[in-house]
């Protein structure tokens, strides 16, 4: 059985690991003020990307975690589950935790992507649109032609979404100020 306990800071969260005998190694820590969830132990973690008094740890594989912490696989995926169950963000290291009790909305994931492959896509799309705009020649009124022109508006929306990211998740909430 998983154990959930909840604080007003990630101070008396961090305090509670070592001086109350209730919370033990691998229950879960929800210090909801702070939007923080944490896992006990006597170095206690934060699975969401703020932390406050809990540790931090480096972005690692998911057998490196489990190698060098203390914590199993059920307590992590228990931990996580409960910080997208609360909706707060998960550093992406430990999203390979998340179960099917709860499924990931474009907002709790963050794709990370590089200037170039921002332009590597974007240079296949167009190859793609050009490659669909010659096979449309002269069928714009047949059923192929009117596949054709929706497949290349989706690639153009495609195109769009890429050169202007911040649009594509409009109801991602808005960055902390």
């Amino acid at each position: 059985m998983h154990r959930v306990h909840h604080f007003t800071s990630t101070r008396l969260a961090y305090d509670a690991c070592f001086d109350d005998p209730h919370v033990r190694e691998g229950d879960v820590l929800v210090i909801a003020r702070e939007q923080i969830v944490g896992l006990a132990s006597s170095d206690p973690i934060a699975v969401t990307t703020g932390h406050g008094y809990l540790r931090t740890i480096p972005a690692m594989s998911r057998d490196t975690l489990l190698g060098e912490l203390a914590h199993d696989t059920a307590q992590l995926s228990h931990a996580v589950h409960e910080a997208l169950r609360h909706h707060y963000p998960v550093a992406a290291h430990y999203l390979s935790f998340a179960t099917s009790q709860h499924r990931l909305l474009a907002g709790e994931t963050i794709a990370v992507l590089t200037a170039d492959d921002l332009l590597v896509t974007s240079d296949a799309i167009e190859r793609r649109i050009a490659n669909l705009r010659e096979r449309m020649e002269g069928k714009e009124q047949e059923s192929e032609g009117l596949f054709l022109a929706d497949a290349i508006r989706r690639l153009e929306t495609a195109r769009g979404k890429l050169a202007n990211p911040a649009r594509t998740h409009p109801a991602a909430p808005p960055p902390p100020r």
